[in-house]
């Protein structure tokens, strides 16, 4: 199992190797993640379909169609002098209906019946007509008086709906900034793993001299008993080290690239001007202009107008509803509709509509829900505000310190190094132990591997600070780009 391991990796590393390295920067990272990464496609697609419900708002004003045509044949035995033996029936309707932002609801309506009767004998001698059409155009308006006066309810539902997709549109850039966060993190962190491995090759090589050194002075008879197997030991040691380094940078990278959905494996180039940057002047920032306490804002607005469209929508209905239709009627159905132009039979007609609830049981609901929802949106704009000013200052402490130990870090290796140098000289000369080299290249070998991961926690702090601050995206993007 151990051999299988050891040869996927070897194999793993050298497709790396046949590629030509990549220039990858973390402007890059942004660039690619917003211009194809699946992620951000997902989150545009969210964005689209939570309109949905204001569409749905919207469609109560939408002009309507209706028409429908029907043919009817009736054939009886008569059972009176009023009956025919036979009845041909064709009926035409087309109806267009639309709902005006002040309420009323308007419908013009044009309806035609065909009739052609095979009259019985008495009916005939009657001088009956055996054939008739009669056409109506009719139009009806009915506008609330009380209940949605004037599109009160429609239209609250509507800002409801228009409050929510300004939070909608806040969400969006929020997850487009953890998106980025995530990403740049993915890369920080292929870009640790890359010194860490880079640091356990070096310490390698250095036991590799150091096996020689040992050798060199076993032949001349100068070295101690066990010296030459113990740093072998810590050889073979720092062999196993190069491995597992070796695995974590290519999980790593493997985690990389298939964000930035690249087909092929990458060996990366990090371009990094400024490993650690000098921490960066914060300008003071009020929480009140950051996204999630405006999106906390706009659902309070937006749960305010829906408890009065609520309590509109209880008022009883009152509607006053007219209607005006004009008649044309001939034998013959090519003359029936000259009749109805010449708007000769009128039919005009006004009333008042009442309806109310004696007691709702939903109604009484769904205002006590109303009333819970902006309650609970007023709690939660108060606890974004005050975990809003907190994680500002936790962050800003955060980065500090990371700044500082990456600092620190550098010394340290800085340090190592010298130490390392004198103690390997002085240990060719006989004045110093050999465990005392092992334990200096140990040392320098911890410092260059917290130095690597100090740094990408440097540069994850600062981007976790920005996106907390709302500046992560206008950090890598220009006024204009897409987003």
């Amino acid at each position: 199992m151990k051999n299988l391991l050891l040869t996927a990796i070897a194999f793993t590393l050298t497709l790396y190797a046949k590629a030509e390295p990549v220039a990858l920067s973390a402007q890059d990272v942004v660039d690619r993640v917003l211009a194809n990464s699946i992620e951000k496609k997902k989150i545009d697609n969210d964005r689209v379909v939570k309109n949905e419900p204001l569409y749905e708002a919207m469609g109560v004003f939408d002009l309507g169609l209706e028409t429908s045509l029907d043919y009817e044949i009736a054939e009886r035995e008569p059972l009176g002098p009023f009956e025919n033996e036979k009845d041909e029936t064709l009926n035409g309707n087309f109806r267009l209906g639309k709902k005006l932002r002040t309420g009323t609801e308007t419908s013009l309506a044009y309806t035609r019946q065909s009739v052609r009767s095979d009259l019985n004998s008495f009916l005939a001698g009657a001088n009956q007509l055996s054939s008739r059409t009669i056409d109506f155009l009719t139009l009806e308006v009915m506008q609330p008086l009380l209940n949605n006066f004037w599109g009160g309810v429609d239209h609250r539902r509507e800002l409801v709906q228009i409050a929510l997709t300004q939070n909608y549109d806040h969400e969006r850039l929020e997850a487009l900034e953890s998106l980025l966060v995530e990403s740049l993190q993915f890369y920080w962190n292929t870009f640790s793993a890359s010194k860490s491995l880079q640091a356990s090759l070096a310490s390698r090589d250095r036991y590799s001299n150091l096996v020689k050194v040992v050798e060199r002075k076993q032949r001349l008879g100068f070295a101690l008993p066990g010296e030459l197997y113990q740093v072998k030991a810590e050889y073979e040691a720092q062999d196993r080290r190069v491995k597992e380094s070796s695995r974590q940078y290519l999980i790593s990278l493997d985690t990389l690239i298939r964000r930035l959905r690249s087909d092929e494996p990458l060996e990366i180039d990090f371009e990094i001007p400024e490993e650690i940057p000098a921490f960066p002047s914060l300008a003071p920032i009020a929480v009140s202009d950051l996204r999630q306490m405006k999106i906390a804002e706009q659902q309070v607005k937006a749960m305010r107008i829906n408890q009065d469209a609520v309590s509109s929508s209880s008022i009883p209905e009152l509607n006053l509803t007219g209607k005006l239709a004009y008649r044309g009627a001939d034998e013959n159905v090519n003359d029936a509709p000259s009749d109805l132009g010449s708007f000769n039979s009128p039919l005009y007609f006004v009333g008042i509509e009442f309806r109310t609830f004696l007691g709702s049981a939903a109604q009484d609901g769904a205002e006590q829900v109303a009333r819970v929802k902006l309650s609970n949106a007023k709690l939660e704009q108060e606890r974004v505000r005050r975990e809003l000013r907190d994680q500002i200052k936790a962050d800003e402490l955060t980065a500090k310190n990371a700044f500082q130990n990456a600092k620190s870090s550098l010394q340290v290796v800085d340090f190592r190094k010298k130490a390392m140098k004198q103690i390997e000289s002085a240990y060719k000369q006989g004045r110093r132990d050999l465990t005392e080299v092992i334990n200096a290249n140990t040392q320098l070998l911890l410092a260059e591997t917290q130095l690597a991961q100090d740094i990408g926690d440097y540069h994850v702090a600062l981007n976790t600070l920005s996106n907390t601050r709302d500046t992560l995206i206008s950090d890598y993007t220009q006024p204009g780009d897409d987003q």
